[in-house]
């Protein structure tokens, strides 16, 4: 769809705040209910309320995603210099790695940043 100036991308948009704060005034008056119906699933054992409240309380754990280099491999910094390999993706994984190979790593794309 072509770009039209003055016409919004996105004409379903987001819900204007004055939606949102309608809709947290009318639960409002459900906090006490579902705090009991949560502690009453933390007193169960309840999977979904352990989880919940470990989320709330403490965030979500961070997700790691494994990457390799070719044929499962280790990561060369060749392909991550030709742009085979997405940078960020390789930070993601740095704790795998000796910090010698870390250093190693860095040095070398310090070295590329100041060749380009």
């Amino acid at each position: 769809m072509p770009f039209v100036k003055g016409q919004s991308g996105n004409p379903g948009g987001r819900k204007p705040k004055e939606q949102d704060s309608q809709l947290i005034d009318r639960l409002t008056a459900f906090d006490d209910e579902a705090f009991k119906q949560l502690e009453a699933g933390l007193k169960a054992g309840e999977r979904w309320a352990i989880k919940m409240f470990f989320e709330y309380r403490y965030g979500k754990p961070t997700q790691r995603k494994e990457v390799t280099g070719a044929e499962g491999g280790a990561i060369r910094y060749e392909d991550v210099k030709d742009g085979l390999i997405d940078l960020y993706t390789v930070e993601e994984h740095l704790p795998e790695y000796t910090d010698a190979e870390v250093m190693d790593l860095a040095e070398q794309i310090a070295e590329y940043k100041k060749a380009k």
